[in-house]
């Protein structure tokens, strides 16, 4: 019994495609020779049924009827995912840091200004920002660099953020410890860096790594040195 419902579900998966696309009619009321596992055929119907479905009918080697009800419905399909947001027009980028929590080589990062000025035009570079910064003044921190403070709670200081033109942020993660990684995350979010820079950036580590830095003053150096000497 199990091998002819086999055969008979392997016709039906065949057979139902076909059918929802309109390209082969339903043999309603019609007998047709059904195939089984065996080799064998007998004699079998399909019938319509109420809610898009179908019965079909076959007769075993005893003569048992069978009463098969298959339906002709597909899966709704899933939602579809939103569209990826537009890459920003303008980036505003800053670190918020807390100098008792930051590391020696994000510190050096951050006292590096080459990949800083790597950023160009209409994009920005807005500070390094003290965590918690108060203005003596107001009492309260700096009106700009609010949105900055902000989409730094309950992150991991040094943290490191980049707004967009409405100065919502987009990213906020800890900061990385290589200039490289930052310009290469500043980019994948829409912005523009000085060619130049980059460019000599790109020279000096294949230098570096083409004769193991013991012909060049590269040697040992991270990627923040690396970068201040490409300008």
């Amino acid at each position: 019994m199990t091998n002819i419902r086999n055969s008979i579900l392997a016709f039906l998966l065949a057979f139902l495609p076909l059918v929802a696309h309109g390209q082969v009619m339903p043999l309603t009321g019609q007998r047709f020779a059904l195939p089984l596992e065996d080799g064998t055929t007998t004699q079998a119907v399909i019938l319509n049924a109420p809610q898009n479905c179908l019965h079909l009918v076959y007769a075993t080697k005893t003569g048992q009827l069978i009463f098969l009800h298959v339906s002709q419905q597909h899966p709704e399909p899933g939602p579809v995912p939103p569209p990826p947001p537009p890459p920003a027009k303008t980036l505003h980028v800053a670190i918020v840091h807390d100098p008792a929590k930051s590391t020696a080589p994000q510190r050096q990062v951050m006292a590096d200004r080459s990949w800083r000025e790597a950023i160009i035009a209409p994009h920005s570079f807005d500070g390094i920002i003290p965590f918690g910064l108060i203005d003596p003044n107001t009492k309260k921190p700096p009106a700009g660099l609010v949105p900055f403070l902000q989409a730094a709670k309950d992150q991991t200081l040094p943290c490191l953020i980049f707004l967009n033109e409405n100065k919502k942020p987009i990213l906020q993660i800890n900061m990385p410890n290589s200039a490289q990684a930052i310009l290469d995350l500043f980019r994948k979010h829409g912005g523009q860096t000085n060619d130049h820079t980059s460019y000599q950036l790109r020279k000096l580590r294949r230098r570096n790594s083409r004769d193991g830095g013991k012909n060049t003053p590269t040697k040992g150096l991270s990627e923040s040195r690396l970068l201040a000497q490409a300008i």
